[in-house]
C-alpha cells in the first residue's frame, strides 16, 4: 500500500487514509517485519536490526493541525502541512525498520497538547518526537534547532518559541475537570527523569541533521513546552527551519528537503537508540 504511506507535501488536496488519533498507523508498518540478512562478517551496526529495537514504539507528532494552522511562511505556507509531510515520511523510515509507529495525526485534525503526550503515554512509547517549524519577527533568521523540557528557558529566543508553540492552549478552552486534573499532573510528574535522555537524544539528532542537511545549526536548547510536560519516555521538540525566513519556506515547502529532515532524524534517533542499546544493532 505504498500509495497510503506516501508523503502528502505541503498544499497538496488530497489527504491520507485517516485513523484515529494515536492509533498505530498499519499503512506505514509493514503486516511483519522486513526480513533481515544475516548480517556476514565486518557488518555495521547500521545494517541489521534486531528483535529488541523492533520491539521499541516511537510516537511521531505533527505539530499543530485542523484550526490551529501553526506558523504561516510570507507566501501562505501553513506550519501544519510541513510538519505533517515530514512526520509523515519519518514515520514511515521507522516503520520499515520494524519500529512501532504511532501517529498522533494522519490528517489535518486538532490534537490537544495534552493528548498528545497522553497518546504516548498511553502507547508505553519509548521515544516521542514533535516536528514543528520556527518562526520569528526577525525575518533573517533560519537553521535548525531542537528542543527538551525544562521550566527554565535556555535563552529569550527559546522562551520566545514556546510561547508561540504553546498559545494553542488558548484554542483548547476550558479544560474538563477530568482533563484538568490530568494536565496538573502531567505539569508536576517526570519533570527531570527523562531530561538528560532527552538532552542526548537531542545532540544525536542535531549531529546528523547538520552534517546532512546544509543548514545553520542552532543549537540544542531548552524550555517549557506544554506539548513535551509528562512525557514518561525521553521527549524532543524538533524545529526544522524557519517558516518565516523566505528561503526556508521555499525549502521546507520542497518534497526533497521533507524527506531529507525525516531521513536525518531518522538517522539520529536509531544512532542514538544503538547507544542505549547495543544489542539492537540500530545505529
Amino acid at each position: 500500500r505504498e500509495e497510503a504511506a506516501s508523503v502528502v507535501t505541503a498544499g497538496a488536496s488530497e489527504k491520507p487514509e485517516t485513523a484515529a488519533p494515536g492509533e498505530t498507523i498499519p499503512e506505514t508498518i509493514p503486516e511483519k517485519p522486513p526480513v533481515m540478512p544475516a548480517p556476514a562478517s565486518g557488518t555495521t551496526a547500521a545494517q541489521s536490526i534486531s528483535k529488541a529495537a523492533k520491539s521499541l514504539t516511537i510516537v511521531v507528532d505533527a505539530g499543530h493541525g485542523g484550526e490551529d494552522p501553526g506558523a504561516v511562511g510570507p507566501n501562505g505556507t501553513r506550519e501544519k502541512e510541513i510538519n505533517l509531510a515530514i512526520a509523515r515520511e519519518l514515520a514511515k523510515l521507522l516503520s520499515q525498520d520494524g519500529y512501532r509507529i504511532v501517529l498522533t495525526r494522519q490528517d489535518d485534525t486538532f490534537i490537544p497538547l495534552v493528548d498528545r503526550t497522553q497518546i504516548a503515554n498511553n502507547n508505553n512509547a519509548d521515544f516521542f518526537i514533535s516536528i514543528h517549524c520556527n518562526a520569528s519577527i526577525k525575518k533573517n533568521l533560519k537553521g535548525f534547532e531542537i528542543y527538551f523540557l525544562s521550566e527554565n528557558a535556555s535563552d529569550p529566543e527559546a522562551s520566545a518559541v514556546a510561547a508561540r508553540e504553546n498559545a494553542v492552549i488558548k484554542m483548547e478552552g476550558t479544560p474538563s475537570p477530568k482533563k484538568e486534573k490530568l494536565q496538573t499532573l502531567q505539569w508536576s510528574m517526570v519533570m527531570n527523569e527523562f531530561m538528560n535522555e532527552s538532552s542526548e537524544l537531542c545532540a544525536y539528532i542535531t549531529q546528523d541533521v547538520t552534517s546532512r542537511i546544509k543548514t545553520e545549526n542552532r543549537g540544542i536548547k531548552q524550555a517549557g513546552f506544554y506539548v513535551l510536560r509528562g512525557a514518561q519516555m525521553p521527549a524532543v521538540l524538533v524545529e526544522c527551519a524557519f517558516l518565516s525566513n523566505p528561503g526556508e519556506e521555499v525549502k521546507l515547502h520542497t518534497r526533497k528537503f521533507q524527506k531529507d529532515m525525516a531521513d536525518s532524524i531518522y538517522s539520529g534517533i536509531k544512532k542514538y537508540i544503538y547507544k542505549k542499546n547495543p544489542d539492537s544493532k540500530g545505529g
